[in-house]
């Protein structure tokens, strides 16, 4: 069974493999996919792909229905259903796109095709770090995992390296690769761009590694030290990252470690969210790299979820995300780290004297004890931009 199809729902059920791109959808004979009927035009749609995703369009003056919505041109995600007439018409052609490919990681210049595999082999890894890559130098650490500056040897690219200790063969191994490949296709300005990552076969089981593009700039961790930053440039900042984890969150993954450390500055004024070596996705449950405990970490002092710092070592979830975020936010607003919050305390409040600042007070939120108190990422991205028109305004704090 071919990985990408179409399923024909209806009486006469079949299942019709994408094999060419462009595929169109319609009732001329030389369309992939023929439909005997009237209503549908030649060329009705048209699925093409782009970047490893599927897009459908619709051809001329007749639309496509995805999910019960008219769309011009959309992206298809697995389960989507697809009408070629209106929802209410009676017996309508119904389509549904299933990729058994979605998620999955394509290296650069690779063909998603190629990269269908029923499951993942250990065994089947290659040794490809040498080969492709050239080490520059060592740029630091991330919970003692060495940080390398390298080279593509065959684009010149440079990017980092971090090559994390194996874990037995089995269901870390490919939780890991699903974990790389959902981080290479969540491109998002404020997130460290995931270019290759994959695993090679050592004797103590699986190591696991991932590069990323280099980002210039300077830890938040820095910043922090240097003293209280601007109420409007913390807020814009700080809405860019609300919205990448955001985006992490919607594909299922936890960062698992938002620390000032990974927060990388930039001098343009932008900012980079790095740093993941503690991810994981949901689905999976577990940390795919088996790091110490983020909470160990004496940087992290502050900026860690009480329910992740106890020592019932909790996983992280998307409400610990926040809370870090807001935590970094914190420091870089006063130029200093929160004071840890214990699990089960009352809810921080901002200090009474001179009251509080509307950022202040939105940031103190996001370190509610209780994760289910704390906003989504989502929703603190709207609060921050609430927060962020407010100060813009004229005589704004």
């Amino acid at each position: 069974m071919s990985p990408v199809h179409l399923a024909v729902l209806g009486e006469d059920p079949a299942r019709v493999p994408i094999v060419e791109d462009p595929f169109w959808i319609g009732r001329d004979p030389g369309c992939n996919l023929c439909l005997w009927d009237l209503r549908v035009s030649r060329k009705h749609a048209k699925v093409s792909q782009s970047r490893g995703e599927y897009l459908i369009s619709s051809e001329g003056k007749h639309g496509v229905y995805v999910n019960g919505k008219r769309v011009p041109f959309i992206t298809l995600r697995n389960g989507d259903e697809i009408s070629l007439t209106p929802p209410g018409e009676a017996s309508p052609i119904r389509l549904r796109f299933e990729n058994a490919l979605e998620g999955t990681f394509v290296p650069p210049g690779g063909s998603i095709s190629a990269a269908w595999v029923e499951r993942v082999r250990v065994d089947d890894a290659e040794p490809v770090l040498v080969a492709r890559y050239e080490t520059l130098g060592v740029l630091g650490s991330e919970a003692s995992v060495p940080l390398r500056l390298v080279r593509e040897r065959a684009t010149g690219r440079e990017g980092l390296l971090s090559v994390f200790p194996p874990v037995p063969v089995g269901a870390p191994a490919d939780a890991w690769l699903r974990l790389v490949g959902v981080l290479a296709g969540a491109e998002h300005p404020q997130l460290a761009r995931v270019v290759d990552g994959g695993i090679e076969p050592v004797e103590e089981g699986a190591m696991r590694w991932l590069v990323t593009l280099l980002v210039r700039g300077r830890p938040a961790s820095v910043r922090i030290q240097e003293g209280p930053q601007a109420a409007i440039t913390v807020v814009r900042r700080l809405r860019g990252l609300a919205a990448g984890l955001h985006l992490l969150h919607s594909r299922g993954v936890v960062h698992g470690s938002v620390l000032p450390t990974h927060v990388i500055l930039k001098s343009d004024g932008g900012v980079v969210l790095a740093g993941y070596g503690r991810s994981f996705l949901r689905r999976d449950g577990t940390f795919a790299t088996q790091s110490a405990a983020v909470g160990t970490d004496p940087i992290a002092e502050g900026y860690v979820a009480p329910e992740v710092a106890a020592p019932t070592g909790r996983l992280a979830s998307p409400a610990a995300d926040v809370y870090g975020l807001c935590a970094v936010g914190l420091g870089l607003l006063l130029g200093h780290a929160p004071p840890p919050v214990s699990a089960g305390a009352a809810a921080p409040e901002a200090p009474a004297e001179g009251g509080a600042s509307p950022l202040e007070t939105a940031l103190r939120r996001g370190l509610d004890p209780d994760p289910s108190e704390r906003p989504s990422a989502e929703d603190l991205g709207q609060v921050l931009a609430f927060v962020e028109a407010s100060l813009s305004r004229p005589g704004g704090a």
